[in-house]
């Protein structure tokens, strides 16, 4: 009788045993999963950082870098622009720059500004890039680089007046002067024309003078100008 209890004991304290160890095996891998790890190639376990200051300390880093690839970018113009940053600007004079307008007071301001050497030894994309990264107030990434008359008030504000309109008015009135010009060269191939020419040796009248430079903007006497 106490053999049979002492038996029955014994089986139940092994079957106890058997559960226990395998309620453990199932539970550790549970709990091993649970931990918020990042698994590299190298098939190595790093912690992903969950404290704030972990990622802002990340993203300050990020910054930083970028912000050294930037000056590392443009360290050569940098270096070239450094006497031409230094030099007072004068009164009137002209300058390859960005304005900034303030459309509150409507007055337009020098932004940032670019020496003529430096803007011809590199390509016009990088100047704008550089121009980007030195400028005062905000600036597109592709900027338009005027040409500005500078205009320095009794504050001592960089106030500029932007010239480069001209350049396209004198463009626009250019092209039309071409298309005039080789409309003429067309009709002087003519045979009529090369004919009436080895006769008289002149062109027929309308064709025997080509239109050039002279009177170029005359039509902006009568006309408004209109930039755009």
């Amino acid at each position: 009788m106490i053999f049979t209890i002492l038996s029955k004991i014994h089986t139940i304290v092994f079957l106890f045993r058997i559960v226990r160890d395998t309620i453990s095996a199932i539970r550790l891998p549970l709990n091993s999963s649970c931990i918020d790890y990042d698994i590299d190639i190298d098939m190595t376990t790093i912690p992903i950082p969950h404290r704030e200051s972990d990622i802002l300390a990340n993203e300050t880093e990020t910054d930083i870098e970028s912000e050294y690839d930037v000056d590392e970018e443009y360290a050569d113009m940098e270096y070239a622009e450094e006497t031409f940053e230094q030099t007072d600007k004068i009164d009137g004079h002209y300058y390859l720059g960005v304005p900034f307008t303030f459309r509150s007071i409507g007055q337009t301001v020098m932004n940032c500004s670019i020496s003529p050497k430096t803007f011809f030894e590199n390509d016009y994309s990088r100047v704008g890039g550089y121009l980007q990264h030195i400028a005062t107030f905000y600036l597109p990434y592709d900027p338009f680089v005027d040409i500005l008359q500078l205009h320095i008030t009794d504050n001592g504000e960089y106030a500029v007046v932007v010239k480069t309109i001209w350049l396209r008015i004198i463009q626009r009135a250019w092209k039309k002067r071409l298309e005039t010009r080789n409309k003429v060269f067309a009709k002087r191939a003519s045979v009529q024309n090369q004919e009436h020419f080895r006769r008289h040796g002149r062109y027929l009248p309308g064709t025997n003078v080509i239109p050039g430079l002279r009177g170029l903007l005359s039509e902006l006497k009568s006309s408004p100008i209109n930039p755009m």
